[in-house]
Parts: structure tokens; C-alpha cells; sequence
């Protein structure tokens, strides 16, 4: 009888500890379903404080020491920074230049164990409506006691968009493309240099050269070339 009751106490025990284990993994799921969903929400929240050039903001979402890296643009170490870039970039007269868009279905979500999580997607990015480059982008969220914020922010892959000539080129003179000449930098594409060749404007990026065609006096399209 001794060892009929061990046995039977035994078996309780493993049924308990089974019942706890399958409670756990119930558990889980659902929480790691909610940080996904939370994730997600907060991108979206994030990139539209990007498009608002809404710096106060977009820079709730990133931790104090946040590091940005860019493939073709400088190294940032903080908040401060990467919101000072944008203040004197992209949002330099107070709205956008450029609009992002997320490509549909690309972003994806990876829990990091003790830590936070992953977000991983492409984007597009568009100027008076008009696409004007790729890209893709994977940022690292930290959950604390402070909530989710991003500690590395990843892009890379830029890509210039292709341009085709339009029908409604017009023809300026030699003096009027003169005043475009020059080095710029982009926030996106890095350096720019435009060179006047033969009452000609060429264009020339990181991977990218063509020719720039007048549409109006200040608005130009571009043929281009992949080196």
C-alpha cells in the first residue's frame, strides 16, 4: 500500500508540474503577441512624426544614447544628434522634404530575448509625389521600466529611383543651369555633385550618374545610369 501511494503522489506531481508548464506557454504567447502589436503601432507612430517633422515627437521613441548608422551618411551617437540632423536636413524649412512610405508587407518582428526586439522592413521614399528612392532599415527596440525605445537605428541599402525624361522638358539657357553647379549634400543620397557640360546638366551620386532634364525653372528630372 506504502508504495501504491508513492507511486500515485508521484504521479500527482507530474501532472502538476505539467499543468504549470502548459499554463506558462499559454501565458506567453499572448504577451509576446501584444509586444508585437505594440511594436508595431509605435513604428507606425514613429514614422509619421517623421513625415510631420514632429521632432519633439519623433524623439520620444529613441533612447538618449540611440546610435544611427547610415550607409551613406555620417554616425550618430544620440537623441540630440539625430534630431539636430533632422532639424537642419529634411526638416530645414520646417516641413518634410521627403515623404516615407512603408512597402507593403515587408516589416517584420523579432522578440530579443531579455532585451526587447528587432523591427526590419524596406521603405520608400517620395519628393513632390515623386519617387525618389529605396531603402531598407532595421531598428532595435529596448523595453525598460520606461517603455519601448529604439537603441540602434540601421539604413541601409539606398537606392536612387530611376527618372525618365518627360514630355514637358523645356529649354533653359546656359547661364540659368549655371546657377545649379555644384556639390550638395543629401541626407539620402549623400553626396551630390552637378556639373554644366555643354549646356547640359549632369548628375552624379554614390552608385548612380545621368542627366538632369528642366521641367520648370527649379524642377528637373533625370535620366540616369547605374554604374
Amino acid at each position: 500500500m506504502g508504495s501504491f501511494y508513492l507511486i500515485e503522489s508521484d504521479t500527482n506531481m507530474k501532472k502538476l508540474k505539467l499543468i504549470l508548464l502548459f499554463s506558462l506557454l499559454i501565458g506567453l504567447a499572448p504577451t509576446a503577441q501584444a509586444d508585437e502589436n505594440t511594436l508595431r503601432k509605435l513604428d507606425a507612430k514613429f514614422w509619421q512624426a517623421f513625415n510631420a517633422c514632429d521632432l519633439k515627437d519623433l524623439k520620444k521613441y529613441l533612447a538618449d544614447d540611440v546610435e544611427f548608422f547610415h550607409n551613406k551618411n555620417d554616425y550618430s551617437s544620440s537623441s540630440d544628434s539625430v534630431i539636430k540632423s533632422m532639424k537642419d536636413n529634411l526638416c530645414a524649412s520646417g516641413q518634410n522634404i521627403l515623404k516615407r512610405e512603408e512597402v507593403e508587407q515587408s516589416l517584420k518582428y523579432y522578440p530579443l530575448k531579455a532585451y526587447g526586439a528587432l523591427l526590419m522592413g524596406q521603405h520608400r521614399f517620395y519628393q513632390k509625389d515623386r519617387l525618389v528612392s529605396t531603402a531598407a532599415f532595421s531598428h532595435i527596440w529596448r523595453l525598460s521600466a520606461n517603455g519601448w525605445h529604439m537603441t540602434r537605428v540601421i539604413s541601409y541599402d539606398h537606392q536612387e529611383a530611376k527618372f525618365n525624361a518627360s514630355s514637358t522638358a523645356i529649354k533653359l539657357s546656359n547661364n540659368q543651369l549655371e546657377e545649379y553647379a555644384g556639390k550638395y549634400k543629401s541626407t539620402y543620397s549623400g553626396l551630390i555633385t552637378i556639373t554644366l557640360i555643354e549646356n547640359e546638366l549632369l548628375i552624379e551620386t554614390t552608385g548612380v550618374s545621368g542627366k538632369l532634364i528642366p521641367e520648370t525653372i527649379n524642377q528637373f528630372s533625370r535620366t540616369c545610369i547605374n554604374k
